[in-house]
């Protein structure tokens, strides 16, 4: 395992993905908002829950294992940049195909969806570059618990 790569196991993944979208939601009700940390917090819950779901299609406990079964790709998901693209966790994850299988693939076809997936996320987002609106933060937050929540009730860690 390279140095810096946590080994969070599914169980790890399934309860950062809701609790960070829980922050995101809390984030939002307060007076005046904060929809940039809210946004922010939505990638993450989103990067975590596509992660549990590659977790699982390996069939991997853990990322250790992970990365004794995928190699390369492991390094790509859970060490650099690559791992907080959204899509391509979602390619990787197979995001597309769950969601065809649930008849919800209209939720990858807008403008929400590609801001979500923006190249430059979640760097933008972090640093303050990108100061989404309470309107776009709400709206990507709504998506995202839409779709992380479908995630996380297929799958018991």
């Amino acid at each position: 395992m390279r140095l810096g790569v946590v080994n969070a196991s599914r169980a790890h993944f399934r309860a950062a993905a809701r609790h960070r979208l829980e922050e995101a939601v809390f984030l939002l009700t307060l007076n005046g908002g904060r929809p940039q940390v809210a946004a922010y917090l939505g990638h993450v819950s989103m990067e975590c829950a596509l992660k549990l779901r590659m977790l699982v299609a390996a069939n991997a406990r853990d990322v250790t294992r992970f990365r004794e079964l995928q190699g390369e790709l492991a390094d790509q998901m859970f060490h650099g940049s690559v791992g907080h693209n959204i899509a391509s966790l979602a390619h990787h994850a197979r995001l597309t195909g769950f969601l065809t299988a649930r008849r919800q693939t209209v939720l990858l076809g807008g403008p929400v969806w590609r801001r979500v997936c923006g190249e430059r996320r979640p760097y933008s987002l972090r640093y303050g570059v990108e100061r989404p609106s309470a309107v776009q933060a709400r709206d990507e937050i709504e998506l995202i618990q839409t779709i992380v929540g479908l995630i996380l009730e297929e799958i018991v860690a």
